[in-house]
């Protein structure tokens, strides 16, 4: 077999599987971008404001080469 992942055997658990990773993932980018912590939140908030944004992105509609 050449390359990349066998084909899942139960399709309701390949998608129960992709359900969970979306969730825990979701879950995570959360507790890290919003501490319960109110030292940390205020940490994370000082850095928000002083590290700039370093991606841009396009306006919608904008043409890609």
């Amino acid at each position: 077999m050449a390359g990349g992942a066998p084909p899942p055997r139960e399709p309701a658990s390949a998608a129960a599987a992709t359900a969970s990773i979306s969730r825990s993932t979701a879950a995570f980018i959360t507790r890290i971008r919003f501490p319960d912590d109110w030292k940390l939140r205020a940490v994370s908030r000082l850095l928000r404001l002083l590290i700039p944004p370093r991606r841009q992105w396009p306006a919608p509609g904008t043409p890609v080469d």
